[in-house]
Parts: structure tokens; sequence; C-alpha cells
């Protein structure tokens, strides 16, 4: 037999399950009167007398129910019921306890409610809550940015009519014209996203905005590192067919210029904006002297590509293992800068408001340090010294997307190699008569009046 019994005669609705049964009951029978049979089973129930104490929990809960904003006919099978089975079991004196439990919480509800409703709401700005989704107008800037990285590509890839003066798409796909131009526009990136990044680094790390590899000296330094090891395997062997100087020559070169900087740059302990980019120039003027000198001890063969080769111009003959090593080099840097986003933005604080907000100032410098050594030792195996690519990507970029450094270490990566893709393609079109322009010429004519225009700005620096 169904719960739901259907037979006539007196019912006892003792029961939630009792009087809903009843109510679906007559519901069914009557069109219409859905909600009514359902009201009706409600007073049904209410009216059922089984003893006074059951009645009076049902008083007590039906008030504490209109205090707090419920329903009885709801929430009954939950909390009403409850509350009549417990006071069939319970003793006098725990019910009473019970009772006067729930009167408390009743009044208690209600004073709350009333409270809330009295309160006038208060609405919070948006720009007080931050948000964890990256804003509209930096991605936007993002998209806008690698789009112009591939279309500096693209241009790369077409800028001239090849060496046999066919059109470039009438070649094969497997032509070696193609595969030089790929790698050079592979060799553009990496070097401009990993100077960029190296500015955005060195920034942070020496709260200076004017603070660029080849302002400071690290392009130099590391410059003088790869012609002093260069040197050293031509006394040793007396040969330079074969040789390719490593990564650490650079690597010590660009970090022993930054460390001479950093600690002559300071003043009882603070650094010294001017004091910096005046160590920077003569350092950068010391190691150029250096190369010079190192230079003139090599044999004369040497000259015409490392005369090419110090004033920044991408090499043809770089092999696939260094420039597989010295991309993941960069790719490694923008990874880390964007990880500690949030840390060089407390760091362009005061040490100690810095401190205060719990940013690793020992450990990120530290780590800045040898990040942007690494990264512009890197470029200049690749490129040789290119200046001002650290200076006028970051504060492009920084105009469009804001101060957020987790943003503007990407979107400088990106600016930094369209940049260099755009001026190899750029050195393609342009013909003087006599060879090949290195790119370190256009950009040191873009980087130079940037440069002067920030010194001028004091405001943005001192």
């Amino acid at each position: 037999m169904s719960s739901c019994s259907t037979a006539t005669g007196p019912r006892l609705l003792t029961s939630p399950r009792a009087w809903r049964c009843d109510a679906r009951r007559r519901s069914s029978s009557t069109p219409g009167a859905g909600r009514r049979g359902r009201r009706r089973g409600l007073r049904r129930f209410r009216g059922s007398r089984d003893s006074p104490r059951i009645s009076r929990a049902r008083r007590i809960t039906s008030r504490s129910s209109r205090a707090s904003g419920r329903s009885v006919g709801s929430g009954w099978a939950s909390s009403a019921w409850a509350t009549i089975r417990s006071a069939r079991t319970e003793s006098p004196e725990s019910r009473a306890a019970s009772l006067q439990a729930r009167r408390s919480q009743a009044s208690l509800v209600s004073i709350c409610g009333s409270l809330a409703r009295r309160t006038p709401r208060v609405a919070i700005p948006r720009r007080w809550v931050r948000s964890t989704s990256m804003p509209r107008r930096s991605l936007i800037t993002l998209l806008g940015l690698t789009l112009l990285l591939l279309a500096m590509a693209a241009l790369r890839m077409v800028a001239a009519p090849p060496t046999s003066g066919a059109p470039i798409f009438a070649l094969p796909a497997d032509s070696v014209e193609w595969e030089i131009r790929g790698v050079r526009v592979l060799i553009g990136v990496v070097v401009g996203s990993a100077l960029a990044v190296s500015g955005v680094l060195l920034q942070a790390l020496l709260r200076n905005p004017l603070a660029e590899p080849a302002i400071l000296g690290l392009s130099a330094g590391a410059g003088l590192g790869v012609v002093v090891s260069i040197w050293l395997m031509y006394l040793a062997t007396g040969s330079l067919a074969t040789y390719s100087p490593p990564v650490i020559s650079a690597m010590i070169g660009a970090l022993g210029a930054l460390a001479i900087v950093y600690a002559l740059g300071q003043k009882r302990g603070l650094i010294d904006p001017v004091s910096l980019i005046l160590v920077g120039v003569v350092v950068s003027v010391i190691c150029g002297a250096g190369m010079a000198f190192f230079q003139h001890l090599l044999p004369a063969q040497g000259w015409a590509v490392s005369l090419q080769w110090m004033m920044g111009s991408i090499r043809d003959d770089v092999s696939w293992s260094r420039l597989t090593a010295i991309g993941s080099l960069a790719l490694l840097g923008v990874l880390v800068g964007v990880r500690l986003g949030p840390a060089m933005d407390a760091a362009t604080l005061d040490e100690d408001e810095a401190r205060s907000v719990g940013a690793p100032i020992g450990a990120l410098r530290l780590t800045l340090f040898a990040l942007a050594g690494a990264l512009t030792a890197g470029s200049v195996l690749l490129a040789g010294p290119i200046g001002f690519v650290g200076l006028v990507c970051p504060h492009a970029v920084r105009l469009l997307v804001g101060p957020s450094h987790r943003v503007l270490v990407v979107g400088s990566a990106l600016a930094g190699g369209a940049l260099i893709v755009g001026a190899d393609a750029l050195i393609r079109v342009i013909d003087l008569g006599a060879g090949r322009m290195p790119i370190g010429v256009l950009t040191a004519l873009v980087g130079g009046p940037a440069f002067i225009w920030l010194l001028r700005r004091k405001e943005t620096w001192s």
C-alpha cells in the first residue's frame, strides 16, 4: 500500500508526511486547487490536538520562524517537526531550557534583521577591489605587440630579393635563402627580448628608469669578456678558425661591469641616479677601450668581422645549438620576470616599505642581478653590443600598460623582438653603397633622443 493512502475515514495528521500527502490528494482531486489544498492541509495539521506541550512547542517554533524570516510551511520538516519530536521525548527541565534558548535566539535574529534592514548599503568603489584577471587594456596591448612582432617577422622574410635575383616566393620552401632569413628572424626575436627584459630588471633593481644594459656598461663588459676569451684562445692555439666564444666569458664581463657600477653608484648606502649613470658611462668607455686594445692584438683577418660585431649586427654563422641555448635563457628570463612581477612592484618603493609588505629584497636583488647579466651576455654573443633597446621598449610599453611589472616584462619582450627584427628588415632595404649597416646604428639613432628626453624629465627619476 502506498504511503499516501486514499482510504476514507477520519485522519490523524501527526507528521509532515501525512499533511503533505493529504494536500497532494486534495490538489489532485480538485483541479486548480493545489495551493489551496496545501494550505488546508497545513491548517489541519496545526489544528490537530495531541497534547498541550506539543501545541506550545508549535507556537514557539512559529514565533522563531517568523522572527528569522522563514516560512512555517516550507521549512516545517526540518525545523518544526524536530521541535515537536524533542518536546515528546525530553524531560520538563530540558524542554524549558530548550524553549528559553529558542526565545533568545529568535529575539537575537529579530534584532539583527531589523538592524540589517535599517542599515544603508555602502557602495565600494571598483578601483578599490583588486582584480585577479588581466585588465582589458593590457590584454589588447599585448595582442597588438604580438601582431606587430609577427608583422615585422613577415616583413623581414620578404624585405629584399634573394641573391639569385628571382622573387622570394618563387623559391622552394627548403631553400637556403628561406633558412638564412628564418634564422635571422629568430636571432632578432631572442636578442630584442633579452635586451628589453634586461632593461626592465635593471630598472627595478636600481630603482632608476634610466637604467639600461648599454648605458650601465653591461653590454661593453660582456663584449670585453668575449674579446679577451678570443685573444686567449689565439695565444693558446694560434688560430681562430673554429673558435666560438663561450657564454660564460660574456657573462663574467657583464656581471663584473654591473658589480662595479652598483658599488660606485651609491652614496651613503643609497643609490644615486645621477652617479649611477655617470659611473655606467665611464665603465662603458673603459670596456670599449679594452675591446679595442685586445682587438689590436689579434691578427688582421679578424679585424673586419670583429669591428662589425662591435657595432652590433646579427651574424649569419650562428649555430643552432647556441641559438637554442640563448633562446631558452631568454624564455627563462621572461618567465622569471613574470613570476617576480609583484615583488618588483614592491621593490620600487623605499627599502623599509618594501620589507614591511613582505618583499624579499636581498634574494630579489641577487636574482635580478644574475638574470640581467645572463640576458645581456647572451644577446652580446649573438649580435654584439646593441644599445638603447632596454631603454626605449620598457618605457614605450609602460606608457601603454602602466607600471605593473608582470605585464611590463611580457610587453617589453614582444616590443624588443619587434624592434630588432624591424631594424634588421630596414637595413636590408637601405643600401648606401658601403655594405650592410649595423643594427646598433639604427637603435642608437632611435634611443639617443629618447634618453635625452627622459634625462630632462627629472620628475620621472629624481
